[in-house]
């Protein structure tokens, strides 16, 4: 069992082929021209039984709100912060040991602005630790999408503030960039200044421009 571990790390991955045991300890087989099939197929039984009940299984919440809201574009339009445009970046679960606030799923959210540049919607320079694409943990923010007021053993309470954000953004903010608060990378729509030059019609069909007076 020593040896056997010297070389595996204590892991043994023969009795259970094609399943991880990562996390599980299986004892190998010392002799096994010495040991009664009955007693080998039993601990590969066992060892199959063991290792499919100890796979990790997301909680369907979680896929259900993964699979809704990651990646998507919100607009905080009831904040007074200065910064209101984000996109979700993770669905994360956050246990509340405190009775002033309950145990939620959020949606951990990244800032964004539009840049006019390139038509995408990218984290400020600024947001970032320096050399890097990692998000500097105070600027991310999170959004409660479900929350458990009956503690973890009730049905989850659906939140509608983030569906709300989402629609304001489809429906105000995206047709019209300009409405965003927006960093200095990007350029808000200007309205347009009076042309300097003013077209008027000569005879026939042709148009020619001449200096405004």
């Amino acid at each position: 069992m020593i040896g056997e571990d010297n070389q595996s790390f204590g892991v043994n991955n023969t009795l259970v082929p094609g399943l991880s045991q990562e996390y599980i300890r299986v004892l190998p087989t010392l002799a096994p021209d010495f040991t009664n099939p009955k007693a080998i197929a039993y601990k590969l039984e066992f060892g199959e039984t063991v290792a499919e009940l100890a796979q990790p299984q997301d909680d369907p919440v979680y896929v259900e709100l993964h699979a809704k809201y990651l990646g998507a574009l919100l607009y905080d339009n009831e904040t007074r912060a200065s910064h209101k445009l984000f996109r979700i970046a993770s669905i994360q679960f956050v246990r509340s040991f405190s009775k002033n606030r309950h145990t939620c799923w959020e949606a951990t959210c990244e800032p964004v602005f539009y840049c006019s540049a390139s038509g995408a919607y990218l984290v400020p320079q600024d947001k970032k630790v320096e050399g890097s694409n990692v998000i500097i943990a105070t600027a991310l923010v999170g959004y409660a999408l479900t929350e458990y007021p009956s503690g973890m053993e009730g049905e989850p309470a659906y939140l509608p503030w983030v569906d709300n954000y989402i629609a304001f953004f489809k429906n105000v903010v995206e047709p019209s960039c300009s409405l965003a608060s927006l960093p200095a990378p990007c350029t808000p729509l200007q309205p347009q200044r009076p042309s300097r030059r003013r077209k008027i019609a000569s005879s026939g069909d042709a148009e020619f421009q001449i200096p405004a007076s």
